[in-house]
């Protein structure tokens, strides 16, 4: 605590600065003998408190007090003085003195005594700049906090007090709030609900609902409100928050809309959908896949998807595809073909196109898997291949045929001993 002691007994500030110091280790006097010093002082430092003599020259005391005091400074002020009048410790209070000590007696008490009460009168002080710290960034907040605050009389419910937004947010104007109990501004679907927390709060507890308020039009919205019990003053009040949370709740409800149709896109797709956790069980696999699988109406939830429908010589393959997807490493393997086995122990070849499932964090912690079973058409492609490479070869002898024939017309072969001829050297497998 730092404090100026001024007197223009240059004898007495030496000592005392030297006791005050000695009884009191958290004080640093800091001493002048004139209020002019004083004054030049404090332009260039910060003090805790002041310690003044009255009878100085040319300027007093209680005219020093005058000049801190005009200039709206509140820093707590003590006269400490040998001459004690009763109307001159009046005229300091009343100028707004903190404390009006008398010198003399025995020195160490009378010092010891001024220690006691700088130390209080700056504590004091202090304490009480706070507090009023605190009450103003109180009232800006309630001024300007974008959520309605209610101050409510917990004995019958009064509201005694609201910020802006939560009469204009009602449509009611402040005053009529103020004649209105909260029981008020709930509608009556929801009145037992509020009378129920209403009471959980009073025995002690923390209130967080979601409940509903009605506007003076009588519409009805949802809000979240947080309330506790909070002294006031000399009383007890509820603290009351109230968040208007109509655009959550419709966040919430085309949320859930859109997951009821992916839910239903999931569970009646004419593709396999499967999602795979990250130790490659299943998390959940739709009915098309059961069925391609072989497993309709049973609970394939958590089998391992590679140990049960990998064939073995493709197990080790795929799992790298799938360790790559969930790793994030390589990228997204967005595309891939691989057999699976079917209950019946029938492979059939599945295209997967492939994604994955990330948490709040952003970490990946599913593969999601759509796959068209692609069996039949393989197997299509691979006999179409097959009767075009046989048409590509019996075109080949055609046109062997054809060459061979105008070969022998121009020997002087007629038409039919020429084809007569070629039909001769054609292998006997050959069937026109």
């Amino acid at each position: 605590m730092k404090c100026l002691y001024v007197d223009d007994n240059e004898d007495l500030l030496e000592i005392s600065k030297d006791f005050l110091e000695q009884i009191d280790k958290k004080l640093e006097i800091i001493t002048t003998n004139s209020v002019s010093q004083a004054l030049e002082i404090m332009e260039s430092q910060e003090f805790d408190g002041i310690v003044s003599d009255y009878q100085m020259y040319p300027t007093n005391g209680l005219e020093f007090l005058q000049i801190i005091r005009e200039k709206g400074n509140t820093i707590p002020f003590i006269i400490f003085t040998g001459r004690g009048r009763e109307e001159v410790a009046i005229e300091a209070l009343n100028l707004g003195a903190d404390r009006y000590l008398q010198k003399g007696g025995d020195v160490k008490s009378q010092f010891g005594v001024l220690a006691q009460a700088i130390r209080q009168t700056i504590t004091h002080w202090q304490t009480q700049n706070e507090l009023k710290k605190s009450e103003d960034r109180y009232h800006s907040m309630f001024k300007l906090a974008t959520d309605s605050i209610f101050i409510i009389d917990p004995e019958d419910g009064r509201i005694i007090d609201v910020n802006e937004i939560a009469h204009k947010e009602r449509g009611y104007t402040r005053e009529e709030l103020l004649e209105m109990n909260t029981i008020d501004l709930y509608p009556s679907s929801t009145i037992e609900e509020a009378k129920k927390a209403f009471n959980e709060m009073m025995s002690g507890k923390n209130v967080f609902i979601e409940l509903l308020h009605k506007k003076k039009d009588g519409t009805v919205y949802p809000v979240g409100i947080a309330a506790q019990i909070m002294p006031f003053g000399e009383k007890k009040v509820i603290l009351s928050h109230v968040r208007n949370i109509t655009l959550r709740k419709k966040m919430e409800q085309e949320i859930i809309l859109k997951k009821e149709l992916a839910e239903k896109y999931f569970d009646t797709s004419a593709t396999i959908m499967v999602v795979l956790n990250t130790d490659q069980t299943i998390a959940r696999i739709n009915e098309k896949g059961k069925e391609v699988l072989g497993y309709q109406g049973e609970n394939l939830i958590g089998e391992n998807w590679f140990d049960l429908f990998i064939p073995k010589r493709n197990r080790e393959e795929v799992k790298e595809v799938f360790n790559a997807i969930i790793s994030g490493r390589n990228g997204l393997v967005e595309h891939y073909n691989n057999p699976v086995v079917t209950k019946s122990g029938e492979e059939r070849l599945i295209s997967w196109y492939n994604s994955y499932i990330k948490d709040e964090s952003g970490k990946i912690i599913q593969t999601l898997s759509s796959g068209n079973d692609i069996t039949d058409l393989m197997r299509s492609r691979e006999e179409l291949a097959k009767q075009t490479k046989i048409i590509n070869a019996k075109a080949k002898e055609l046109n062997c045929l054809y060459d061979s024939l105008i070969i022998l017309q121009t020997n002087e072969y007629t038409t039919e001993q020429a084809l007569q001829e070629v039909i001769n050297q054609l292998p006997l497998s050959f069937n026109c």
